[in-house]
């Protein structure tokens, strides 16, 4: 499942797109480098080792070491951290990487559409299929003939004499 849309700092991060976005400027992410990013993500406020973010992203436990190194350091030009006052990527020897801002999740769909509001919406797509069903029954008659046969007592006779 693809995670959420969510903000760090000023930047809107889209993972199924891969793009970060800040001011009406967009940049589309590597799949590795949004992979860091989201595991960081996922991890706030804590950190995320080395070996856990290449189990994570590579999927492997043999990478180099420098192909993470390489991933943060491109991911960290994409989100322009590079002083301190901005920093958004933290870098600590013993305990590997942590997001330094908090990274604010909008509900996906999944989450707005789970649990009671899933319950609601499925009873009121059922009751409004079900008041259709009952207007397009009861206002269109099947064939407009039919009324006259089974109700003789509504007949007019016109009689127009020819000479």
């Amino acid at each position: 499942m693809t995670p959420s849309i969510f903000k760090i700092g000023q930047w809107r991060v889209d993972p199924a797109r891969r793009t970060i976005e800040r001011s009406g400027e967009t940049k589309r992410l590597q799949p590795r480098l949004m992979g860091v990013l989201v595991a960081l993500a996922r991890a706030w406020p804590g950190y995320k080792s080395r070996d856990e973010l290449i189990e994570d992203v590579w999927g492997v436990e043999h990478i180099s070491a420098q192909a993470l190194n390489n991933a943060v350091s491109k991911l960290r030009q994409a989100l322009e951290d590079d002083s301190r006052e901005s920093q958004i990527i933290l870098t600590e020897r013993t305990n590997g990487y942590c997001l330094l801002v908090e990274p604010v999740w909008q509900p996906s769909r999944e989450k707005l559409f789970s649990g009671h509001r899933r319950t609601i919406l499925i009873a009121a797509g059922i009751a409004l299929a079900a008041g259709i069903a009952v207007l397009i029954s009861v206002s269109i008659p099947r064939n407009p003939l039919e009324s006259l046969v089974d109700n003789p007592e509504n007949w007019e006779v016109e009689y127009h004499a020819t000479e």
